[in-house]
């Protein structure tokens, strides 16, 4: 009899975490998806704000991938960053970086990092090649 009360109890304890995570796991998860030297986001419109896991998968055919997350000043909008020149060199001073990828993805593989969001919204710019190129631009994504 004993036996199973802490059977039952063990159980519904495990339950608990795998229902929690444990505490280890960010409340969303993103795929961003590298093909053709462009970069494509099929997911949620929002996301939590907290940990948010980011997933590059580069389905390039000999280009490697890179990405920044960013938030934006009040007034910028997806449209100033479509602007940007491909070559840009750094990030332009009315925005700022909250997460970024701390290495290149190279053609076939599949990376994940993550970052702390707070605020948003965000967006995403995706680079390609060396020297790196802006790929593509994504967002926003609204942070609730």
């Amino acid at each position: 009899m004993k036996a199973k009360f802490i059977k039952n109890v063990l159980s519904l304890i495990l339950l608990v975490l795998l229902a929690s995570g444990c505490g280890n796991n960010p409340k969303h998860a993103l795929t961003i998806t590298f093909r053709d030297n462009q970069c494509t986001y099929d997911g949620a419109k929002s996301v939590a704000s907290g940990e948010v896991s980011f997933t590059m998968v580069d389905k390039n055919q000999d280009l490697d991938a890179a990405m920044i997350v960013l938030s934006l000043d009040e007034g910028k909008t997806i449209e100033d960053l479509k602007a940007l020149p491909p070559n840009q060199g750094g990030d332009p001073l009315w925005s700022h970086r909250v997460g970024e990828a701390d290495r290149h993805v190279r053609p076939g593989e599949r990376y994940t990092f993550k970052a702390t969001i707070d605020t948003g919204p965000i967006y995403l710019i995706c680079f390609s090649g060396s020297p790196e190129l802006i790929s593509g631009v994504l967002g926003p994504i609204e942070v609730k």
